[in-house]
């Protein structure tokens, strides 16, 4: 009788475990992964190298929450005001102030190391691998990612950690000086 019992116990919790496991196998020229989600929907990423984990880390961020990630991409690009209206021009003008494109464009290769390099490459081709699979959810003249994407969005939200978009938004609201000449034939 016990041993039925402990037959049955073990049936049914290899039944229960395995109708939770959902796995998933991305891959594109570059990079392979496996993405298992267990029984609360939490995705472990297994691939060769880091980059093949950076790869479908981003499917499975992707899946979970694309909006988000989305928002981001436009942000860093500059291209919020696009999407969001005038309200977010504020974020375009910040991009462009500070440059980050032209400062990543000219150091990437240089002064990125390979093998950040590479994370960051993964990473944006899952992204772009998500975008594929789901073309219903791409927005119109959303770019293609790369790696450099990445090490401008963590560029474009470090600053705004600590306050810089409330001191730039107090500056496009306050009048501008204007520098002017006493009207002496009034006085």
């Amino acid at each position: 009788m016990i041993r039925k019992k402990a037959f049955l116990l073990l049936y049914l919790t290899i039944l229960i475990s395995s109708s939770f496991g959902n796995i998933l196998k991305i891959n594109d020229s570059t990079y392979s992964s496996v993405i298992e989600r267990d029984q609360w929907g939490v995705p472990h990423i297994y691939g060769e190298r880091d980059s093949d984990v950076a790869f479908g880390l981003a499917y499975a961020h992707s899946q979970d929450d694309f909006k988000s990630i989305q928002d981001i991409i436009l942000a860093s690009r500059g291209m919020l005001a696009s999407f969001y209206g005038k309200e977010a021009a504020v974020n375009d003008y910040y991009v462009n102030l500070m440059g980050f494109w032209n400062n990543v464009n000219e150091n990437y290769d240089e002064k990125v190391p390979i093998d950040v390099q590479n994370l960051c490459d993964g990473y944006a081709s899952g992204i772009n691998l998500f975008l594929m699979d789901n073309p219903s959810l791409k927005i119109k003249n959303f770019p293609i990612l790369s790696g450099k994407d990445l090490i401008v969005g963590f560029s474009h939200r470090m600053p705004l950690m600590f306050g810089l978009d409330g001191v730039i938004k107090k500056l496009s609201k306050e009048k501008s000086n204007t520098i002017g000449f006493i009207d002496e034939s009034n006085r």
